[in-house]
C-alpha cells in the first residue's frame, strides 16, 4: 500500500510540474540556433512589466515540447510542456515573474523530443523586462486586408496586460454600415470622434460634459468631406484632411489596392461653435493636405503636403513633403504660413502619419517611394526626427522596421515609453499590432514584439487586420452610446 501511495504521489508531482515548477529536461544536444515559431519572439525585445504572457507554438515535428521560463541567470520559474508545440505561459506565473525580473532580463530555454526520445535544446531566448508598466489600453479597427467584406467590421479595444477584446462598436447590428478613423484627444479615452459611412452615415462627437453629437464638419473653401482627423490637445477643435479620395485595384502583383488624393484640402472643425474653417494656404488646388497632427502644445499643425495629380495613371508620381504651421490656441486661428519640415519629395519619398511624442521632441512618420496611403507598400517604414535638433535629420528607425515588410500605422503611448504599429511582417498581407519601448534620452527603439494573444494560433486564425491601433490612456467607456448614435438618423442640415 505504501508503495502505491508513493507512485501516486509521484504521478501528481509530475502532472502539476507539466504547467510550472520543477523539471526542466537536461538535453542530449544543443540545436545551433532557435526553432521556428509563431508568433516569433526572438530578437530580444523589451517587454512592460504587466504585458500579457507572450504564447508561442515551436514549429517542429517532434513529440514532447518543452520551454523553461525564469529570471536570466537563474533556475525556471515557469515549466511549460506540451505535445503539441504549444506553449502557453500560465497567466499569474507570469504576471509573478515579470515583477520579480523587472529591470532585469528573462530566459526561455526550449527544447524538443523526437521519436527516438532524445531530447534536443535551443539557445536561450531572452527578453528584457522595463520597470515601466504598459497602462495604455489599446483601440483597434478588425477588418479585411482587401476591403471586398467592408460589410464585416468592428471597433474593438483591449488592456495589454490581459487577452479580453471588447467591442466598442461592430457593424453587423448597425445596417453593416463602414466605420473608420477613431480618434482620441491626446490619448483621453473620454474625448472621441468615429465615422459612421453608409445608410445613417455621420460624424460621431463625444465629448465629457456634452451631449454625444452626430454630425458633418464641413468649412467653406472645401468642397470634400472630412477624414484623417486630428484632435487639438485641448479637446475642442479637430483637424481633418478634406480630401478627394479615390481607391483603384491592380489585377495581379502584392499591391492589391491604392488610395490616392485626387485633391486635399486642411480644415479645422470648431466643436463648440460647430463650425468649419480653412483658407487659401492650406485649401486650394496649389496642393494635396493630408494627414494632420497637432504638436503636443497644440501651438502647431504639421501635415502632408504634395503637388497635385492630374490623372490617376500618376500614382506612383504622388511624392509627400512634410509642413508646419503655428497655430493660436485662444483665438483658434492660424498665425502664419505653413513652412517645410521634411522635403522627403527632393529624395524622391513620400511623408504620411506624422506623430508627436507627447513630450513634443520626436516626431515618427512612415515613409515609402511614393503616396500617402502605405499599407500595401513594401517599402514602406517608420522614420524619426528629432525636432529639438536645428538640422532636422531624418533617420530611419530601422531597430523597428522589417526589410521588405510594410511598417506603417503608429501611435505613442500616452506617456511616451512605448508605441505601437502596424507590420505585415509575419505574412506581407494581415497587418498585426507590434509594440517597442522608446527611449526619448537617445530617440532609440528597442525590438519589438507582436501584441500577445491567448492562443498560439490567434494569427494565423485570424483572416482580418488589425487597423489604426491607438493607445488611449484607459479604458475607453462609450461603447453603448456609439452603437446608438450609428443608427440615429442624422438630425438637421450639415454641421
Amino acid at each position: 500500500m505504501n508503495r502505491y501511495i508513493t507512485a501516486l504521489l509521484a504521478a501528481a508531482a509530475a502532472l502539476l510540474g507539466a504547467c510550472s515548477g520543477p523539471g526542466a529536461v537536461t538535453p542530449d544536444s544543443i540545436a545551433g540556433a532557435l526553432p521556428p515559431m509563431m508568433p516569433d519572439y526572438s530578437g530580444t525585445p523589451t517587454l512592460p512589466r504587466n504585458i500579457a504572457p507572450l504564447r508561442f507554438r515551436i514549429d517542429l515535428d517532434a513529440d514532447r515540447y518543452q520551454a523553461a521560463i525564469g529570471i536570466t541567470g537563474e533556475e525556471p520559474q515557469i515549466i511549460v510542456n506540451s505535445t503539441d508545440g504549444a506553449i502557453k505561459i500560465p497567466e499569474g506565473e507570469w504576471a509573478d515573474l515579470l515583477d520579480r525580473a523587472a529591470g532585469r532580463g528573462i530566459a526561455v530555454a526550449m527544447a524538443t523530443r523526437g521519436p527516438s526520445g532524445d531530447w534536443v535544446g535551443y539557445p536561450e531566448m531572452t527578453f528584457d523586462v522595463d520597470t515601466a508598466a504598459l497602462n495604455d489600453w489599446l483601440v483597434y479597427r478588425l477588418i479585411y486586408p482587401g476591403y471586398e467584406l467592408w460589410n464585416r467590421m468592428g471597433i474593438y479595444q483591449r488592456c495589454p496586460a490581459n487577452y479580453e477584446q471588447e467591442a466598442l462598436l461592430e457593424n453587423d447590428p448597425v445596417d453593416k454600415q463602414c466605420m473608420n478613423c477613431h480618434s482620441f484627444a491626446s490619448a483621453r479615452p473620454e474625448t472621441m470622434m468615429l465615422h459612421v459611412r453608409g445608410t445613417n452615415g455621420g460624424t460621431i462627437i463625444l465629448q465629457p460634459d456634452k451631449e454625444p453629437a452626430k454630425l458633418t464638419p464641413t468649412a467653406s473653401g472645401t468642397p470634400h468631406g472630412a477624414a484623417y482627423p486630428a484632435w487639438h490637445p485641448s479637446g475642442r477643435y479637430i483637424a481633418y484632411a478634406a480630401d478627394d479620395i479615390k481607391q483603384f485595384f491592380h489585377t495581379s502583383g502584392r499591391k492589391a489596392i491604392e488610395v490616392v488624393n485626387m485633391a486635399g484640402d486642411i480644415m479645422v472643425y470648431d466643436t463648440d461653435s460647430r463650425t468649419g474653417f480653412t483658407d487659401s494656404l492650406m485649401a486650394g488646388p496649389e496642393y494635396v493636405e493630408t494627414f494632420p497632427t497637432w504638436s503636443p502644445d497644440g501651438r502647431m499643425l504639421y501635415y502632408c503636403r504634395a503637388q497635385p495629380l492630374y490623372t490617376p495613371a500618376g500614382i506612383d508620381s504622388a511624392r509627400y513633403d512634410l509642413v508646419r504651421r503655428p497655430f493660436d490656441p485662444a483665438t483658434g486661428r492660424f498665425t502664419g504660413a505653413p513652412e517645410p519640415v521634411y522635403e522627403a519629395s527632393k529624395e524622391g519619398k513620400s511623408v504620411t502619419v506624422p506623430r508627436i511624442s507627447p513630450d513634443g521632441r520626436w516626431l515618427l512618420f512612415t515613409r515609402s517611394d511614393y503616396g500617402n496611403f502605405m499599407i500595401w507598400h513594401t517599402a514602406a517604414d517608420l522614420c524619426l526626427i528629432d525636432l529639438a535638433s536645428d538640422s532636422l535629420t531624418v533617420r530611419r528607425a530601422d531597430e523597428i522596421n522589417a526589410p521588405g515588410a510594410v511598417d506603417s500605422y503608429h501611435s505613442w503611448s500616452s506617456d511616451g515609453r512605448w508605441m505601437v504599429f502596424s507590420s505585415k511582417r509575419i505574412d506581407g498581407l494581415f497587418a498585426r499590432p507590434y509594440i517597442a519601448r522608446f527611449d526619448s534620452a537617445t530617440g532609440r527603439f528597442a525590438p519589438p514584439f507582436v501584441l500577445p494573444q491567448a492562443s498560439p494560433d490567434h494569427y494565423d486564425d485570424l483572416l482580418m487586420s488589425f487597423n489604426i491601433p491607438e493607445f488611449v490612456a484607459g479604458r475607453v467607456p462609450h461603447a453603448p452610446t456609439l452603437a446608438a448614435k450609428a443608427r440615429e438618423e442624422q438630425p438637421g442640415k450639415p454641421g
